[in-house]
């Protein structure tokens, strides 16, 4: 797989999405920064609502 990143500013063309079926909430990894804030502000995303979301992008 090539990716090539320009710049943080362009639009993305194209985006690879794993379906949230397989989030787990007991086995978060920590050092992963997105989810540390998550962790800190105690708002630990639903996999329901994550579902939900993926759901009305049809990625499912």
């Amino acid at each position: 797989m090539k990716v090539q990143v320009n710049d943080e500013y362009s639009k993305l063309k194209k985006v690879v999405v794993a379906s949230a079926a397989y989030y787990d909430p007991t086995s978060l990894v920590l050092n992963n920064e997105t989810i540390k804030h998550y962790v800190e502000k105690e708002n630990i995303p639903k996999k329901e609502i994550m579902l939900e979301e993926q759901k009305s992008f049809g990625t499912l």
